[in-house]
């Protein structure tokens, strides 16, 4: 027969295992809740780079774009001159390269890989972001 004691003791261990186990679900479940907020971050935040390209970047915003198709295909840096809009999002006029050489290339906001955040003192990210809310 078991003591009082003995019976005691038992159900305190019993109860410490069930906080050990459940503060490893707390752990695990914190990572998770870790990943899906970086996940989250990084989606809002290539919505919202996607959002600013679709309604039009700042003349002379730096970019980096890709031109062309399959073997042709190739990524350039350049610089905004000019933006239209049409149904298909905004398309611009980008220039690439210097003096003489400079070339003017016509791409659809899609050929955008990615933008300088701040031009101008002005941010479309965070532009886009605050129309958003």
């Amino acid at each position: 027969m078991a003591t009082k004691i003995e019976t005691i003791t038992k159900r305190l261990t019993a109860i410490d295992e069930g906080i050990k186990t459940a503060n490893e679900k707390i752990i695990k479940l914190q990572e998770e809740r870790a990943t899906l907020v970086q996940s989250f971050d990084a989606v809002r935040e290539a919505e919202e780079r996607g959002n600013a390209i679709n309604r039009g970047l700042p003349v002379g915003t730096n970019v980096t774009f890709v031109y062309g198709r399959a073997e042709s295909k190739r990524t350039l840096q350049g610089v905004v001159k000019a933006t239209k809009p049409t149904e298909q999002g905004c398309q611009y006029k980008i220039e690439a390269g210097t003096g003489f050489d400079a070339e003017l290339f016509t791409v659809l906001g899609s050929a955008i890989e990615s933008f300088d955040l701040t031009v101008g003192g002005t941010d479309p990210v965070a532009d886009a972001a605050e129309e958003n809310r």
